[in-house]
């Protein structure tokens, strides 16, 4: 009776090995598979009563602490380092499918890509539609007027698009709807013209669907990274 060669080397082995869902599928890879390792990042508990500038000390020396202890598992010594010198994060080897199970049930490794795979993973992830949140700037105009104070509004809009760019070309063939003239109550014209977009958003959603079923911790669309100036209550202080 044939046994797969996972059942034969590691039994209820936890899969590593990114998109694939089924650990017997490796019997059905190629005799050589080119594959990026990623380490586990060490453990930093125990030194966070150091300065932050010791804790890194430690860390690099963990982290090459971990690959050179991954290194050791290799049949082959053809492989390419990932990430610094003096803080390694992986490495890039062509390997057959028994090492391949090797470093999956390695307790160095965190979690193991196919070359191939991930280059039609990006290739693909560029013809997927995700829902982009775009902020477009509307300067309200009024006829005649040249003076004093004007409004203007900032929209946030969801659209389903491959691109931030491909996004706002989307939105604008909306916009002259949005933009025709209106009498406002004292019979002047008025429109809300279309001045600029002031950012856009790549979300995790791909259908509205995908939304009203992330309850857990909200809907985000929109996210934006700004600085401000330090004061004591925005602070946070630990003592070493």
């Amino acid at each position: 009776m044939f046994k797969s060669l996972w059942s034969i080397k590691c039994p209820n082995m936890r899969n590593k090995i990114i998109g694939v869902e089924n650990i017997k599928d490796i019997d059905f890879f190629e005799d050589e598979i080119q594959i990026k390792v990623y380490l586990k990042y060490p453990d930093y508990d125990d030194i966070l009563n150091i300065e932050p500038k010791e804790r890194i000390k430690v860390i690099r020396k963990r982290k090459k602490e971990i690959y050179f202890n991954a290194l050791t598992q290799l049949q082959s010594e053809n492989f390419k380092r990932i990430g610094e010198k003096n803080s390694p994060s992986g490495f890039e080897i062509k390997c057959d499918k028994v090492e391949l199970l090797k470093l999956n049930k390695s307790k160095e490794v965190e979690r193991i890509i196919l070359c191939k795979q991930e280059d039609e993973y990006i290739s693909a992830l560029h013809n997927v539609e995700k829902y982009f949140a775009v902020i477009a700037r509307f300067v309200i105009q009024i006829e005649n007027r040249i003076k004093g104070l004007q409004d203007y509004e900032d929209r946030t809009l969801l659209i389903k698009a491959r691109s931030g760019d491909e996004a706002e070309e989307k939105l604008k063939k909306s916009f002259k709807d949005y933009e025709k003239p209106y009498l406002n109550p004292y019979g002047e014209l008025v429109r809300w013209k279309f001045e600029e977009f002031i950012d856009w958003y790549e979300t995790s959603y791909d259908s509205i669907e995908s939304m009203l079923d992330d309850d857990s911790e909200g809907i985000e669309i929109f996210s934006r990274l700004k600085s401000r100036r330090f004061n004591s209550e925005r602070a946070w202080k630990r003592e070493i």
